[in-house]
């Protein structure tokens, strides 16, 4: 362990202890001893060189053993204090608005942040000039900002980059808060940049904005569009607006009208976003077979205007130097609805928001929008050409389900298939509507990935860069790992109910090379605390060799307990299998041992249906006890219906764990606790 530095200067005489101060971790390079990036939410506790007027003040470490931290917002040399704006500092941007992907470059070189504006000091009124500035005032303290949020770039500690500049040839030609008045609050704000992202070195970066920056934004209508900014090219030709498309609006001057970026590939070759403007007229080169309205096509579905069309901004592979725009599919964001556009393929029970679960299911605009934070579950390999994610939308012809389904996606080949099928067509191919009734039936349905989790402030929780948590794919995309309550091999659980609301057991499966493998033991039907599965996908490595789940069943003899554990699904094998009573003391934690001689991951080579079946257990010895474990199951739960009912559930739980299950026999050649 080692003292980076104080969170603020201890002569302030403050106690870090007071309810209602606030500093927060924001971030660190790869090496976090290069740099680690934190916030300050509570102005009393600003350091005496920090003029800022808001809360939000973002610091620097570098190294250790440092006396005092150094502001980012700044736009002079090394340890400058000049704010570039008194009204708040974001890293990246707000997740409630944008987003915080590396905005920490790995090698800590690169830490990209918004200038805040306050637009509440801005005229409401028509005839209201724009102001070279905005203010703030707190504490009886004023300060003053841009005239809209902007984004920067701190390079080293030394250096500021205004990425968002303005760069029409001539200047004048551009209209953007440099040049002309915003009549109303609301448009101010929307004007501002929205940072997206960033590749994992820092060398490219991407934001929106309403504001005009090039020569090929001619849209009249202002829409958000999705720009670029390149440190790999020449000062005055780093930006370009991604979201010009390759062919032009449907309707000229209509605007790309970007909704928000989905996923941004760590090189920073491949930007997955979603934009109700039309910028391709080609159909989609995969295997969709419907162009969204219910027809049928030969040559693959093609955007429709007002549609949340799901696009990818990628090389040209006929032109390495050149980069260019293709259709994947429309997404869902309402009942029989993408975007404005009625589409037969979105399910009729979505719900028009996309984070109310309570009455009928949501939709897809989590893949999109910044309202509900940071997670965006679609995943993306790091070079960009695979990614993979949930969709309520039937965007394959072979998905007729009303529940949620995952897919990947491969920028190669242009083709699109459906992950969450059942292996050989069984249960109707993944398809089944077997046990799910009502109105938010599809809802427990639903297949879903590895996917970022964040707490209540739409802050990151346990993740760290490049490791397995939250990691739903193999770098290379030939493995995809996911969770799904529906039966997809012929020893899965298939819709098991785990408690009186209608949530369902879980199953994480497999996908690798079109087959599809159970990972988890298909048996674990338990309740954790607030009605979720006991089994849960955490993530695999980048080989998709290790893939983690949890679960309270014991999978290998060491696990003597019914707690939650979590396993590691190894290819070549994990624990030796070995009697708990040949070991003592600390030697019963076990040993890792040789590699199994299963060779390759079963779905490699498999050709039957469902999983390999597991071999025959010995038949077990004669007990004293003449009850049965059905029996035993039984009897115990009726002795739970007697509990209050707060301690019902957990009851039944334990006595389901204790009696509803036998010995577990292993359903593929990953194995290990």
């Amino acid at each position: 362990m080692s003292d980076i530095g104080p969170v603020w200067l201890p002569a302030l005489g403050l106690d870090p202890t007071e309810s209602g101060i606030s500093y927060n971790f924001q971030g660190a390079a790869g090496e976090a001893s290069h740099g680690v990036v934190f916030t300050i939410g509570e102005a009393g506790l600003l350091w005496p060189f920090d003029t800022n007027v808001e809360e939000r003040s973002l610091y620097e470490y570098v190294g250790v053993n440092n006396s005092e931290p150094m502001l980012v917002g700044v736009s002079g040399g090394p340890g400058s204090t000049t704010l570039i704006g008194q009204c708040g500092t974001e890293l990246g941007a707000d997740v409630f608005r944008g987003s915080q992907y590396n905005a920490i470059s790995e090698s800590g070189q690169s830490v990209f942040f918004t200038a805040a504006a306050d637009s509440s000091s801005l005229s409401p009124t028509s005839t209201s000039t724009w102001a070279s500035t905005s203010t703030c005032a707190s504490g009886g303290k004023t300060g003053t900002a841009p005239p809209t949020d902007e984004l920067y770039a701190r390079l080293g500690g030394s250096e500021t980059v205004w990425v968002s500049e303005p760069q029409c040839t001539p200047a004048s030609a551009c209209h953007n808060v440099t040049t002309e008045p915003y009549a109303t609050r609301e448009a101010s704000e929307e004007a501002g940049v929205v940072f997206e992202g960033a590749s994992a070195d820092g060398s490219k970066v991407f934001f929106t904005t309403t504001q005009q920056l090039t020569n090929s934004d001619t849209d009249a209508t202002r829409t958000r569009d999705l720009y670029e900014y390149d440190f790999n090219e020449p000062v005055g030709q780093r930006l370009t607006q991604v979201s010009a498309g390759g062919s032009g609006d449907a309707t000229p001057g209509a605007g790309a009208d970007v909704e928000g970026v989905s996923r941004i590939s760590e090189d920073g070759s491949h930007v997955y976003f979603v934009a109700n403007g039309v910028l391709t007229t080609s159909p989609s080169r995969g295997a969709q077979g419907y162009n969204g309205h219910g027809v049928q096509v030969a040559t693959g579905a093609v955007a429709q205007p007002g549609a949340d069309n799901l696009y990818v901004y990628e090389p040209d592979p006929a032109d390495p130097g050149r980069y260019e725009t293709v259709f994947i599919a429309e997404l869902c964001s309402g009942p029989g609805a993408s975007g404005g556009v009625a589409d037969v393929q979105c399910p009729s029970n979505l719900n028009s928001n996309p984070w109310n679960y309570g009455s009928g299911s949501a939709n897809d605009q989590v893949l999109w929008s910044h309202k509900g934070g940071d997670e965006r579950p679609l995943q993306a390999t790091p070079d960009g050409r695979f990614v993979v994610f949930p969709s309520y939308g039937d965007l394959t012809a072979d998905d007729t389900s009303t529940a949620r389904q995952v897919f990947q996606y491969d920028a190669q080949t242009g083709g699109l298939v459906r992950v969450s099928v059942g292996q050989d067509g069984f249960d109707n191919n993944g398809n089944t509507t077997a046990g799910r009734e009502g109105p938010t039936s599809a809802d427990t349905a639903n297949a879903s990935i590895g996917t970022q989790h964040y707490d209540e402030t739409g802050r990151q929780a346990g993740f760290t860069r490049g490791g397995a948590i939250a990691r739903t794919m193999s770098d290379n995309g030939s493995y995809v790992f996911f969770q799904s309550p529906v039966g997809l091999t012929s020893q899965a659980l298939n819709d098991v109910p785990i408690d009186s609301e209608g949530d369902l057991a879980q199953n994480v499966y497999e996908y690798h090379d079109g087959h599809v493998s159970l990972i988890s033991d298909g048996r674990d039907s338990s309740e954790l605390e607030g009605g979720s599965s006991s089994v849960s996908l955490i993530g695999t490595d980048a080989s998709g060799a290790d893939v983690f789940f949890t679960t309270v069943d014991p999978l290998v003899p060491q696990d003597t307990d019914t707690q939650l554990d979590i396993y590691d699904a190894r290819i070549g094998g994990g624990f030796p299998a070995a009697s708990p009573s040949e070991c003592q003391g600390e030697a019963c934690q076990g040993v890792q041992g040789p590699p199994s001689s299963l060779g390759a991951p079963a779905s490699a080579t498999f050709s039957g249906t469902g999983n390999l079946a597991p071999p025959s257990s010995p038949k077990p010895k004669a007990k004293a006890k003449p009850l049965t474990r059905a029996q035993k199951l039984a009897k115990a739960l009726q002795a739970c219906a007697k509990k209050p009912k707060k301690k019902r559930r957990d009851c039944k739980s334990r006595a389901r764990n204790r009696y509803g299950h036998t010995a577990r026999a292993k359903k593929s050649d990953r194995s290990g606790k």
